[in-house]
């Protein structure tokens, strides 16, 4: 078992499901039942890694919409949850700032579905580099948590959603994209932890998503205030993927 920090490897729609099933083979294999090693692989390929995988290491949806029924193309929580998912992404900023972006409410609406079929929902916020250069990361980030978790105060279970910082502008799929200061990333965080406890969500657990790689990780896994990443492309090599489980043995 690797350390206690939560390493959650998003592999986007980077591979396809052959790639996945192999990364997947190796992963189970070498770090089995390490439960906080989370795979979170296209849609296509969800199926196919669960079975690889047979509870070894942790499967995560990379999103799941709300109801089943007459909805085109949609991924329902509930038949997620049957796949053997123990998380969701909720809200990642990829959906949330898409041509059909998501609200707030939506967001929160998707992540007490996870919540009401045991997912543990990891939502998503941050803010973009025009909002962060207008003097706005504040307000959008208080208005993403207050909006978001509002719904999830009526809701009675011991599933207790985490949270994931990632700012948009430090994502490496994003033009002009730069890694953060810690100052910064600490700023997001408590920006969200205040808002979290003004919304009676006290002890919230934070992750940080944004241009992890080998070799930042341990900057993010070093800090009390983090327990845990989002890695994205940087973790659809063996290579990679290995030096980032390394550095978490802390």
């Amino acid at each position: 078992m690797v350390g206690k920090k939560l390493l959650v490897f998003n592999w986007k729609a980077y591979i396809g499901i052959s790639e996945s099933v192999e990364l997947a083979r190796h992963m189970a294999s070498r770090y089995e039942n390490s439960k906080n090693i989370v795979i979170a692989p296209m849609q296509l390929a969800l199926s196919e890694v669960a079975r690889e995988v047979d509870g070894r290491l942790s499967l995560c949806a990379q999103d799941v919409d709300i109801d089943a029924g007459a909805h085109t193309g949609s991924v329902p929580v509930d038949m997620v949850s049957k796949l053997g998912c123990s998380y969701s992404l909720v809200g990642h900023s990829e959906t949330r700032y898409r041509e059909s972006a998501e609200d707030n409410d939506l967001i929160g609406k998707k992540a007490a579905a996870c919540v009401s079929n045991e997912i543990t929902p990891i939502i998503c916020f941050g803010e973009r580099l025009d909002e962060r250069l207008c003097a706005e990361t504040e307000e959008v980030i208080r208005d993403q948590i207050s909006s978001g978790v509002s719904i999830l105060k009526d809701i009675k279970s011991s599933i207790r959603p985490l949270f994931a910082y990632e700012p948009v502008w430090a994502i490496s799929s994003t033009i002009n994209s730069r890694e953060p200061g810690m100052k910064e990333v600490k700023e997001g965080i408590e920006i969200a932890r205040r808002a979290l406890s003004d919304s009676g969500i006290k002890n919230a657990t934070f992750l940080y998503g944004g241009s992890i790689n080998p070799l930042n990780v341990h900057r993010y896994l070093n800090d009390h205030d983090i327990s845990g990443v989002l890695i994205g492309r940087a973790g659809t090599a063996k290579k990679n993927i290995d030096r980032i489980i390394s550095a978490a043995k802390l």
